[in-house]
């Protein structure tokens, strides 16, 4: 009986651990809640005062971003890596988003 417990435990915290973060493509599917968002960075594009970073493919087909507005962060280093970022997911002309005000917002992995 020890056993079970301890395997229906530890089967409940990976299972935890895994819901815990969204794939970018499945974002949309959550609009008006709050996720933690995971994907590839495909681009990162000034516009204006605002940056935008594209996940999984470059505008115009990315499925998820995240907006930096009024705020130019000129980095590449995060090109084609893993990153993650925490927020309320918005629905902006059918793609998903998050908007954030710190670039310390986004996990890089």
């Amino acid at each position: 009986m020890y056993k079970l417990l301890q395997t229906l435990i530890l089967c409940g915290i990976s299972i935890s651990t895994f819901a815990a973060s969204i794939r970018s493509q499945e974002a949309i599917l959550y609009v008006g809640t709050v996720q933690t968002v995971c994907g590839d960075v495909a681009e990162v594009a000034l516009h204006r005062n605002d940056t935008f970073i594209n996940l999984d493919r470059s505008y115009p087909n990315q499925s998820f971003y995240i907006y930096l507005p009024n705020y130019k962060w000129e980095v590449k280093s995060i090109f084609k890596k893993k990153v993650c970022v925490t927020g309320q997911v918005r629905n902006h002309n059918g793609k998903a988003q998050i908007i954030i005000s710190n670039p310390k917002q986004i996990k890089i992995y």
